[in-house]
């Protein structure tokens, strides 16, 4: 699937949130004065969650991937960046500021996120898998 912009995906919108220690799918949200305002399953106020958002897509292992989580990119040599919503649409970024837009999101794969960190034995892995591919 092309990167397109996320309603032309047709796909419901789903959300996560990170309330500092995990990841949390069953919120509400109530908009209030000072933006929206995150309320956990317990019924409380989330004072510090981190909403993010679905891109509508799977990665190749069928995992969903959302706004934070790193993906590596196989097309660009195993290339790692965040995925971010800017402008109306999903792209990566990684960490020299450099950005992505035009890769296969089912041919990548999600590698850890923002706030939990990368997962290296899951690239390391990976690496090995293509190296053992291309002999």
């Amino acid at each position: 699937m092309e990167n397109k912009i996320w309603y032309e995906r047709k796909q419901p919108l789903k959300l996560r949130v990170w309330d500092g220690h995990s990841f949390e799918h069953d919120c509400s949200f109530i908009m209030g004065k000072e933006g929206i305002e995150v309320i956990g399953p317990d019924g409380n106020p989330q004072k510090d969650a981190k909403i993010q958002i679905w891109t509508g897509c799977l990665d190749r292992e069928g995992h969903e991937i959302f706004e934070g989580d790193y993906l590596m990119l196989t097309d660009e040599g195993h290339w790692i960046g965040a995925v971010v919503f800017s402008g109306g649409s999903f792209s990566c970024l990684d960490e020299n500021g450099y950005f992505s837009s035009d890769f296969e999101w089912e041919n990548e794969l999600v590698v850890g996120n923002v706030f939990t960190g990368l997962d290296e034995a899951l690239i390391a892995l990976e690496r090995e898998r293509c190296q053992q591919k291309n002999k």
